[in-house]
């Protein structure tokens, strides 16, 4: 059983920490004590953590912790720390470099709400809001299956990306589909849209519908919220703004 004082898993994480000050880097410990570093892919990596999904997936039932430094601020987590935890349900540690202190903190029990919850990237998207919105308000889950690529890259990295193609243009609705979802023609509640941003050719952001012409969403830019597209709804042109309409099958 691992020593939970982690004595010695903090020593080789501060290690690690001053081999790279100006950055946060980022791993895992594992059942057996073992530190696991990880590939930090965020794009502001002296601020922010993003661990690559496709190194978990080998050992995923063996993560004891995630791990991660701040090279500029105390050991306190952050609120994006919190919810970070709180969303793959592991508990986290800390060390911070400006006061060369640990935290280990732990994630509560407490659904993370719908309304208001910061966008972190491969975590905290639109995909993931639409999935809580079904755990939350109808108490069904949605297959747990892996969306890793796009939902890995931010809004100003896609019209670069090898994604920007006329091939990946239903990536996102065929993983919809993957979920038992199908595509139609009218509107119902809770039912789930895909919308194409400017320059990007590939659908990459889910809304769901909630009714009376509003949605509920979250944009990369800000908080998630509900948003009201009611003329749309109303004049019946909101079929041709979306990409797609998608409903659960029963």
């Amino acid at each position: 059983m691992i020593d939970e004082t982690l004595t010695k898993q903090k020593e080789i994480i501060k290690g690690l920490a001053f081999l790279n000050p100006y950055e946060e880097i980022c791993g895992v410990i594992l059942n057996d004590g073992t530190v696991f570093p990880c590939r930090n892919i965020s794009n502001k990596r002296g601020v922010h953590f993003l661990i690559d999904p496709k190194q978990l997936e080998p050992i995923k039932d063996n993560i004891y912790c995630t791990y991660h430094t701040h090279p500029f601020s105390t050991s306190v987590p952050s609120r994006e720390d919190e919810l970070i935890a709180k969303k793959i349900k592991k508990s986290g540690l800390i060390f911070s470099l400006l006061d060369k202190s640990f935290c280990f903190y732990s994630p509560s029990d407490k659904p993370i709400p719908l309304l208001g919850r910061p966008f972190i990237l491969g975590t905290l998207d639109c995909i993931e809001l639409v999935k809580d919105y079904y755990t939350q308000n109808l108490n069904i889950t949605l297959k747990d299956k892996k969306f890793f690529d796009l939902r890995l890259l931010s809004y100003t990295d896609m019209p670069s990306s090898p994604y920007n193609k006329e091939e990946f243009k239903d990536i996102m609705k065929d993983y919809f589909i993957s979920l038992d979802f199908y595509e139609v023609n009218d509107l119902k509640v809770n039912d789930v849209l895909l919308f194409k941003e400017k320059g990007i050719i590939p659908a990459c952001h889910a809304m769901v519908y909630i009714g009376k012409g509003e949605f509920l969403g979250q944009s990369s830019f800000s908080v998630s919220k509900v948003q009201s597209l009611k003329h749309l709804v109303d004049s019946g042109k909101i079929k041709q703004k979306a990409y797609s309409i998608l409903r659960l099958k029963k």
